[in-house]
């Protein structure tokens, strides 16, 4: 098994010695190996795990470059993951075995409210979703398995089935199960290439992605990227809903009439129809090009490149999992680190900063595309 490639700023045990593919998912203990005679299992109440619910209806959508079979007893369900997938396009040819989520619904007869935020936990390959007594999920992320059960209080409450549940299974599996490399990202097109803008909550990296959708960008993501797909790194976002700050009603006129919704993390954010409101703005992927890193700072709006030492300890992946990362994954990561990463300092006027990026795209990148040609 090979070691973990050296690296500035590879931290902790978030990603453990890299491994080439098929490796890295040893038997857990107790798991599958040989464990003595059989025994007859206790007997328990009928259904009283569930066994009985079985899917009704299937689907099969397209996930990034990938395929997704998402399984219910419950169309409503089918029904909100296509609103969250069907813009990829078709599903593939059925030549890849697609990843699964089964999410079953079941009515509980002690009904009981949902918590405010759901509670996420990883350990080894496994990924598990709470959202109260009735409502949780799991997945194994290096088999790209998911099961959910969920009770119709959250099926009513379509936004948090669709994002804590639905999405957060299937985006987290892509990485380990399938190779993509998760950033904490935007990204923006322009031409045929793609600019990814990192940086931390509230530095602006969804208010940029808006301001530039609205100067003739295309938005492949606003604030989570996964990279992979063929040999040329492709960047792959859900695009069609930004979320922004509230006081981005400020900046913007055209979203005054918009109300903050409390997000995932508990932060309110406005949520943001960019599709619907920018027909023609967004991508659900973009070959790669530079890499900025986004800082906000009072004076005037900056880009200059970092050191190869720099850039590697900033591009960290958002890798949560304590298995799966591969030397594929590996060199993903330093194939978009060799594309060039520069620091990108702009103020609090958004315009401004769209400007910066304008020139910087016509001649570091524009420029660069047309010698190749």
């Amino acid at each position: 098994m090979g070691g973990d490639p050296a690296r500035p700023g590879a931290a902790g045990p978030a990603r453990r010695a890299a491994t080439e593919p098929g490796q890295g998912d040893e038997t857990l203990p107790g798991v599958g190996a040989a464990a003595g005679p059989a025994r007859p299992a206790k007997a328990l109440p009928p259904d009283a795990l569930l066994e009985r619910l079985v899917p009704t209806c299937t689907r099969t959508f397209r996930l990034a470059g990938e395929a997704l079979l998402c399984e219910s007893n419950d169309e409503r369900v089918v029904r909100l993951a296509e609103e969250l997938f069907g813009r990829f396009g078709p599903p593939s040819d059925g030549s890849v075995e697609p990843l699964v989520l089964r999410v079953l619904v079941h009515a509980p007869a002690d009904p009981a409210p949902l918590a405010p935020r759901p509670v996420f936990r990883t350990h080894a390959h496994l990924f598990t979703v709470v959202l109260g007594p009735h409502d949780s999920a799991a997945a194994d992320v290096l088999a790209g398995r998911a099961f959910a059960v969920v009770s119709p209080a959250l099926v009513e409450e379509g936004w948090r089935l669709q994002h804590q549940v639905i999405a957060a299974l299937a985006l987290g599996m892509l990485g380990p199960a399938r190779g993509y490399v998760p950033l904490h990202s935007a990204c923006l097109a322009r031409g045929d290439r793609g600019v990814l803008v990192l940086g931390p909550s509230g530095a602006g990296k969804s208010t940029l992605a808006y301001a530039a959708a609205r100067r003739g960008y295309r938005v492949v993501a606003d604030d989570s990227v996964h990279l992979g797909g063929g040999e040329e790194p492709r960047a792959w976002g859900t695009p069609w809903q930004l979320q922004l700050l509230p006081d981005a009603r400020t900046l913007f006129p055209e979203l005054a009439a918009l109300e903050p919704r409390q997000q995932t993390n508990g932060e309110l954010k406005l949520d943001v129809d960019l599709g619907a409101l920018l027909p023609g703005s967004v991508a659900t992927s973009a070959p790669l090009g530079p890499v900025l890193v986004l800082e906000r700072r009072p004076g005037r709006t900056t880009i200059e490149r970092l050191t190869d030492a720099e850039a590697a300890a900033v591009v960290e992946p958002a890798w949560p999992w304590q298995v799966g990362w591969t030397h594929r994954h590996q060199q993903r990561l330093d194939d978009v680190i060799a594309r060039g990463v520069y620091r990108f300092v702009a103020g609090a006027e958004p315009g401004a900063a769209v400007d910066a990026l304008d020139a910087f795209m016509e001649e570091r990148w524009d420029r660069s595309a047309e010698d190749r040609g």
